[in-house]
C-alpha cells in the first residue's frame, strides 16, 4: 500500500514526530561550517566517487597564499571549449557571461553570486533558503585581492568584500559543454546562505527541470522548493517535492546545474520576470553551467556529472498490475487468470500490502499465502514478472532483526523523526544495517520475486512552518551527514540497498528521488494522485491525470526518464470509467503503463457498480464488456509498440535524453509550452483528454502529421480542434516515420510456460513496421537489431532493410498509401533486385507465402512479406 496520510493527521497521531516546543529541533553548527575545496582536482565528469554520487568533498580551510606566489588579478579570464561554447568570467566585480557564437546564453554579468552572513550563529534558527533571518547581510563578490591558476586548470580568485571576511571562487572547464564554478568562505565565519542569479534574455525563453512539477512542465513564472516540506493548503499536508532536482534547462540550449543537497529554492522569473535565482541554506556552493546545440542535448551534460539513467528490464515495458491492500493469495492469482481471460496483456505483478508477517520481514503471511513459492511460480507460468511492496522501516513484528538493530544502533537518529505506523526509519548509511536488510530481501528473491515497489522515505524533513510557526528537525546519520543534506540523498541509499540485490531482469519503482538517484531507480511514480480531473492544488487537490502528466514530462527533463503512474489515481475512490479510460490512453503512449490503485481496484473487468461520496458529490464507478474492449485497445498498443518505446528508451539510458518530449524543448522556437502534449520519441505526437469531455484543443507540431487511427492529415504549426469520443485518443505519426511493432497477439514481455499465453521472450515472432513514406529520406534502426530506411524514387520509393530477422523470426511491412506525397498507382508495383513480387488474394494469404504483397484498396494500405534476410524492395 502507498496511502500517504495528511501530515498533520500524522503529527497529531504521533506517526511522525516533530518535536516542535522549546526550541528542542537543532541542526548544530557543524554541517554548516563546510568549505569548499577550491584547491583540489574537480571530481571528472560521469565519476562522482563511482557509488555514492554527487559526494560533497570540502576541504580544509586553505592557507593563505604567499605574497609571491600571487598573480595579478586580471580583468577577465575565458573559458572556452571546442564547441564554440565561451564563458568570460569578468574579475571585479564578478559577472559571468555564456556566449555561442553572437548569442548570449547565459547572463550573470551583474553580481550573479552572493553570500549570506549572520553576526551571530544560532542553532535555533533554522537559516531556511526561502525565508532567511532578518539578520542575514548579504554580499557579492567584489573586491578581488589574489589571483591564481592551478596544474589543473583551475582558476581562483579570493574576494574581501567586507574588511576580514574572505570567499574564493574557483572556475574550472572539465569537459566540452560543462563549466564548474565553486565559491564560499576562505574561512567559515557564518555563512548560512548563498545565492545564484542570473537574467533571463526575455520572455520567449522558458525553462524546463527542477524535477517532478505537478503544476506545469514549463517553469517560467514559479518558484519550486528543492525540499520536502508542510504545505497546510494541500490535502497531502506537504508540497509533493519527491523528485527535487537542482537542474533548470534553458530553451536556448543551456543549463544550470546546482551540486548541492542542502535545502534550495528556485525562483524562475516569479519576483522579477527577468531573474532566475537560486539560494540554498550553505555556506558554498558548487554549480556547474551546461551548454549543448539543443535543449534536450543538455540532459547528456548533466548525466555526464551525475551518472546515467538506469534502464528498466524488457518485460517493464509490457504493463504492471497491482491491487490496494491485497487479500491474499487467491486474489493475486485472480486478477492474474482474469487478464489473461479477457485478453489482456500484462508482464509484471504488484503484491501490495499488507502480505508480510512483520515489517519488513520479506515474508509473505502463510495465512494469506499459504504457498508464496508456488504463487510466484504460478504466476511467471502465465508470463508476470512479480515484485512486492516495501518501505524503509523495522518493526518489532520482525523480532530478530529489530533486536540485532536496537543493539547496533542501525535507526536513523532522531528525536524528530518517528514513523510509528510499521515501525522505525532504518539508517541505510550504515553497512551494519544494508546487510542485515538485504539478508531480508533474501527471504522475498529466493522464492523469485524480481522487482520492490519502494514507498515512502520522505521521513527526513530539515524543517518547515506549520500553523504558522517555523520548526527545525534534527537527524544524524552514521556516514557523518544531518537532515541537513540527508533529506535529499536518504532516497539513494534506500534504493541502492534494494538494487544491489537484483540480478538479470531485477528492477525498482520508487515514488522519491535526488540527483544521482537515477543511476540505481528504474522507474518513478508520482505517489497518492486523485482519481479524478483535478489540476494540481485546484482546491486543494494533489491533481488527478493532469497532474500525471505533468510529473511525467518534468520527471522526464530532469535526469529520470522512466515512470509510470496509477492509471486512474489513487485519492479517494475508484476512477469513473471516463476517468480510467482517458487515463490508460494516456499511460499506453507513456514509458510505463502500470495499473491499481485506490477503491477496491482498477480492473476494469469489474462489472460491480461502485457509488462513493467524495468532496461531498456522488461518484459512480462502473465498468462493462465495453470498457475492457477499449482498455485492451491502447493496452495493447502499449505492448505492441515495444521495439520503438525500447530503442528511445535505451538512447535515455546512455544520453539522458528522454522518451517522453515537452514541445517546448523540441521546438523552442514556437514558444509553446502545453503541459499536457508532449513527443512519444521522434515520430508520435500524444494530446490526451486530460479533464473531461470529448473535445480537444490541440497543437499540431511542425510538418506534416498523420493521425494513428484515421489517417487524416494535419500540418503544423497550428492548433486544432479534435472531437475525441471516449474510444478514442488524438496520437499523430510524424510524415516520414518507420515504427516497428510486435504481433497484435502478444500477451507478455516476459517468459511464459502456459501454452495458451503469447510470449514475446519465448518467441519474438515476427515484426511489424509501420511506414508512413515521406518526401525525404528517413531511418529508423531498433536496438533488437534492425535498422530500416525508406528512400523517394521516381514515380515511387524504395524501402530497405537489414539485420531484419536476427532477432525476429521474420518481418511484415505496413505501408501508408493514403497519405503519400507524390502520385502512385492503386494498386501498385512492388519489385525487388529479383523481380516483382507476387500479389496476394488477401492480406491472411500473406501467412502462407513470401515475397509477396497484398493491397487494401478500401484502407489504402500496403502489406508486403519479404523473404528472410537483409533487403529491399521498391514500390511504383
Amino acid at each position: 500500500m502507498k496511502r500517504r496520510f495528511s501530515l498533520l493527521a500524522v503529527l497529531a497521531s504521533a506517526s511522525l514526530v516533530c518535536a516542535l516546543a522549546a526550541g528542542r529541533c537543532a541542526s548544530g553548527p557543524e554541517a554548516d561550517k563546510e568549505v569548499p575545496d577550491v584547491t583540489g582536482a574537480d571530481v571528472p565528469a560521469g565519476d562522482l566517487k563511482a557509488d555514492i554520487p554527487a559526494a560533497e568533498v570540502h576541504a580544509d580551510a586553505p592557507t593563505e597564499v604567499a605574497p609571491d606566489a600571487r598573480a595579478p588579478v586580471p580583468e577577465s579570464v575565458e573559458l572556452a571549449d571546442e564547441e564554440g561554447n565561451v564563458v568570460t568570467v569578468s574579475l571585479d566585480p564578478l559577472g559571468i557571461v555564456a556566449t555561442r557564437g553572437a548569442e548570449v546564453v547565459w547572463d550573470g554579468s551583474d553580481s550573479p553570486l552572493m553570500l549570506g552572513f549572520v553576526e551571530t550563529y544560532s542553532d535555533d534558527v533554522r537559516y531556511d533558503p526561502e525565508l532567511p533571518a532578518d539578520d542575514v547581510q548579504w554580499v557579492t563578490l567584489e573586491n578581488a585581492v589574489e589571483y591564481r591558476e592551478e596544474d589543473d586548470g583551475a582558476r581562483i580568485v579570493t574576494y574581501e568584500p567586507v574588511p576580514g571576511r574572505k570567499v574564493e571562487l574557483a572556475m574550472r572547464l572539465p569537459a566540452d559543454g560543462i563549466v564548474t564554478f565553486t565559491f564560499g568562505p576562505r574561512e567559515w565565519k557564518n555563512e548560512v546562505n548563498a545565492r545564484i542569479r542570473y537574467r533571463s534574455a526575455d520572455e520567449t525563453e522558458n525553462f524546463y527541470g527542477l524535477g517532478e512539477n505537478f503544476d506545469h512542465v514549463a517553469r517560467r513564472g514559479t518558484f519550486r522548493h528543492m525540499y520536502h516540506m508542510v504545505d497546510e493548503e494541500s490535502e497531502s499536508y506537504y508540497n509533493e517535492a519527491h523528485f527535487p532536482i537542482p537542474l533548470l534547462v534553458s530553451t536556448n540550449g543551456s543549463g544550470l546545474f546546482v551540486e548541492e543537497r542542502r535545502p534550495g529554492v528556485f525562483d524562475v522569473c516569479k519576483e522579477d520576470p527577468h531573474v532566475v535565482s537560486a539560494t540554498f541554506s550553505a555556506p558554498s556552493l558548487k554549480f556547474h553551467l551546461l551548454f549543448a546545440k539543443t535543449p534536450l542535448e543538455v540532459l547528456t551534460r548533466y548525466v555526464e556529472i551525475t551518472g546515467k539513467p538506469a534502464v528498466p528490464p524488457q518485460w517493464v515495458f509490457g504493463i504492471l498490475q497491482w491491487r490496494n491492500e491485497v487479500s491474499g493469495q487467491a486474489m493475486v492469482m485472480d486478477d492474474a487468470e482474469k487478464m489473461r481471460e479477457w485478453d489482456l496483456p500484462c508482464s509484471g505483478i504488484w503484491v501490495d500490502r499488507p502480505f508480510a508477517t512483520g515489517h519488513e520481514s520479506f515474508v509473505f503471511d502463510p495465512d494469506k499465502y499459504p504457498d508464496s513459492a508456488q504463487m510466484v511460480q504460478d504466476l511467471n507460468a502465465l508470463g508476470y514478472r512479480v515484485g512486492i511492496w516495501s518501505a524503509p522501516y523495522l518493526s518489532e513484528d520482525v523480532p530478530e532483526a529489530y533486536e540485532t538493530a536496537v543493539e547496533n544502533g542501525y535507526f536513523v537518529e532522531s528525536d524528530d523523526i518517528s514513523f510509528n505506523q510499521f515501525g522505525q526509519l532504518v539508517d541505510f548509511t550504515n553497512p551494519g544495517l544494508v546487510e542485515l536488510w538485504q539478508s531480508l530481501i533474501g527471504n522475498a528473491t529466493s522464492i523469485g520475486i524480481e522487482g520492490f515497489k519502494l514507498d515512502y522515505g520522505e521521513d527526513v524533513l530539515t524543517g518547515g512552518l506549520l500553523w504558522g510557526k517555523a520548526f527545525k528537525v534534527t537527524a544524524n546519520f552514521h556516514n557523518g551527514e544531518t537532515e541537513q543534506t540527508m533529506h535529499h540523498w536518504y532516497h539513494y541509499f534506500y534504493h541502492k540497498t534494494y538494487q544491489d540485490t537484483l540480478e538479470g531482469d531485477g528492477f525498482l519503482l520508487s515514488r522519491a528521488g535526488c540527483f544521482g538517484d537515477q543511476t540505481v531507480t528504474t522507474v518513478c511514480w508520482p505517489g497518492d494522485l486523485d482519481s479524478d480531473f483535478h489540476y494540481h492544488r485546484e482546491d486543494g487537490h494533489v491533481g488527478g491525470l493532469p497532474a500525471a502528466i505533468a510529473g511525467g514530462l518534468s520527471l522526464s527533463v530532469s535526469g529520470y526518464p522512466f515512470y509510470g503512474s496509477d492509471t486512474g489515481g489513487f485519492r479517494h475512490n475508484r476512477p469513473s470509467e471516463e476517468v480510467l479510460l482517458r487515463w490508460v490512453q494516456q499511460t499506453s503512449l507513456s514509458t510505463v503503463l502500470q495499473f491499481g490503485g485506490g477503491g477496491d481496484n482498477h480492473n476494469p473487468w469489474d462489472f460491480k457498480k461502485y457509488v462513493e461520496q467524495v468532496d461531498g458529490e456522488e461518484v459512480i464507478s462502473h465498468y462493462d464488456e465495453e470498457t475492457v474492449d477499449i482498455w485492451r485497445r491502447y493496452s495493447r498498443l502499449h505492448i505492441r509498440l515495444f521495439p520503438y518505446t525500447y530503442s528511445y528508451a535505451v538512447k535515455a539510458g546512455e544520453t539522458g535524453v528522454p522518451v517522453l518530449r515537452p514541445l517546448g524543448m523540441v521546438h523552442p522556437e514556437l514558444n509553446q509550452h502545453p503541459d499536457f502534449q508532449y513527443f512519444f520519441g521522434e515520430a508520435l505526437w500524444v494530446a490526451p483528454v486530460n479533464r473531461g469531455g470529448t473535445t480537444l484543443e490541440v497543437i499540431i507540431p511542425p510538418g506534416k502529421w498523420i493521425g494513428w487511427f484515421d489517417r487524416e492529415p494535419h500540418n503544423g504549426p497550428e492548433t486544432k480542434q479534435f472531437d475525441v469520443p471516449l474510444d478514442s485518443l488524438v496520437l499523430l505519426v510524424r510524415e516520414g516515420a518507420i515504427i516497428p511493432m510486435l504481433r497484435e497477439t502478444v500477451d507478455t514481455l516476459a517468459p511464459a510456460s502456459h501454452p495458451e499465453v503469447d510470449s514475446y521472450a519465448n518467441d519474438p515472432g515476427r515484426l511489424h513496421v509501420r511506414v508512413f513514406p515521406g518526401p525525404e529520406v528517413s531511418t529508423f534502426t531498433t536496438v533488437l537489431g534492425p535498422a530500416f530506411s525508406v528512400t523517394p524514387e521516381a514515380g515511387g520509393f524504395k524501402l530497405a532493410w537489414e539485420s531484419a530477422t536476427s532477432h525476429f523470426t521474420s518481418v511484415q511491412f505496413e505501408i501508408d498509401l493514403k497519405n503519400l506525397s507524390g502520385s502512385l498507382p492503386i494498386p501498385p508495383t512492388v519489385s525487388a533486385p529479383g523481380g516483382d513480387l507476387a500479389e496476394a488474394a488477401s492480406k491472411a494469404a500473406l501467412e502462407e507465402c513470401q515475397d509477396c504483397y497484398f493491397v487494401d484498396e478500401e484502407e489504402m494500405w500496403l502489406y508486403v512479406r519479404p523473404a528472410g534476410g537483409d533487403g529491399a524492395f521498391s514500390i511504383k
